[in-house]
């Protein structure tokens, strides 16, 4: 046993039940060098339970201040949250991860855990975004930022890093492309969940679609209400599972009121049971406008479903035969695409699942590369 390395994940985001937290739980939970002590700290709520759970387990501490995250002022917040608690921590940490989508708390958390004194400071971006003017100006000047306070950057795939950092970043440094990872035999495919959560949902024999997305704009549901709209008229035995939650929520709803399908809709919040609702579906779809790797469809591919991608999610999520990717502007070859699978009842071998996947998502890949770079021993 050597000596401790104490990890401070720096959110910038609350800490509910997304990709973020996934990753953390995935990277905690599946850690085996016990030299390595990781806690979390957001300055806004915390509602994953789980989670703390994990990181209480492993020996680390999740420090949270409840800050309003939809207020305007949530920058704000979080440059003060962020000062105020690290100053009470600093000394015992020997490393600042800072997760975030928005690149100004990535590059305002990296000077700030600079300044305040922690040694090596990480960068991790896990999203893309609309590479608008407000964006590209917000990115030129975070670069200066970055060079000056971080250490190391991480991504979840190229997309992620080239939107996050841009050019004169990665021109300067290495952005090490770490893919989330999951573990595999948690999704694998479970004939008698499958029959327990159909029960449960009260799915019966309908044919289920699922969409596995945070309630927000770049999820793109109100385009999967619309596709669910046409595939109603078509085949009335269909349900569709939205699992999830977020700032959008009520507007979903008020989408499939209007569109008289509510009752063919099932909205499932915050669930630590992904794995079984899998298993209780036949296809996920992920209409995403921007994603930074789209976990979910990685997640779904190893529990055996056909999976139906926008063009927006990087193609790296590709690990089987069983996923297409279609331009959301082409709704009708989406519509052909899915009456296709049920009409010709396109359904895999789902208990056979592991033969032939790829195993770059794989958890245990994910570990070692990012303890290589926690105890400065780089792969």
């Amino acid at each position: 046993m050597g000596q401790k390395i104490n990890i401070l994940h720096i959110v910038g985001e609350p800490l509910n039940f997304g990709g973020q937290e996934t990753f953390l739980m995935n990277l905690i939970d599946n850690n085996n060098n016990v030299d390595l002590i990781h806690h979390i700290l957001t300055p806004f709520e915390c509602t994953n339970q789980k989670l703390v759970d994990v990181v209480k387990t492993n020996g680390g501490k999740v420090f949270f201040d409840s800050k309003p995250f939809e207020s305007r002022l949530r920058k704000v917040y979080f440059r003060k949250s962020i000062k105020k608690q690290l100053s009470n921590i600093s000394s015992s940490i020997d490393i600042a991860h800072i997760h975030s989508g928005s690149i100004y708390n990535l590059s305002q958390g990296s000077k700030i855990a600079k300044m305040i004194g922690i040694k090596q400071v990480f960068v991790h971006s896990h999203a893309t975004g609309n590479d608008n003017l407000k964006h590209k100006v917000i990115r030129f000047i975070s670069q200066r930022t970055f060079l000056s306070y971080t250490d190391r950057f991480f991504a979840c795939s190229k997309e992620a890093a080239n939107w996050k950092f841009g050019k004169k970043v990665l021109a300067k440094n290495e952005c090490v492309i770490i893919p989330n990872g999951i573990k595999y035999e948690d999704y694998l495919y479970s004939d008698s969940s499958r029959h327990d959560y159909r029960d449960k949902l009260s799915l019966k024999n309908k044919f289920v679609i699922i969409q596995l997305a945070r309630f927000s704009f770049e999820k793109n549901h109100s385009f999967s209400l619309q596709l669910f709209k046409e595939l109603l008229i078509k085949n009335t035995n269909l349900e569709l599972i939205l699992v999830g939650s977020g700032p959008l929520k009520g507007e979903i709803l008020d989408t499939a009121d209007k569109l008289e399908i509510s009752n063919s809709i099932l909205i499932l919040e915050n669930r630590t049971d992904v794995p079984q609702i899998l298993s209780a579906s036949d296809l996920l779809i992920l209409p995403s406008i921007f994603e930074g790797l789209g976990l979910a469809a990685v997640e779904a591919q190893v529990s055996g479903l056909n999976v139906i991608c926008s063009t927006n999610v990087p193609d790296e999520v590709k690990i089987s035969d069983n996923i297409v990717f279609i331009d959301t502007e082409d709704k009708t070859k989406w519509t052909t695409e899915i009456m296709g699978i049920i009409k010709e009842n396109l359904i895999n071998d789902r208990e056979n699942t592991m033969k032939g996947l790829s195993d770059r998502f794989k958890v245990e890949r994910m570990v070692s590369i990012l303890n290589s770079y926690y105890t400065n021993e780089e792969i």
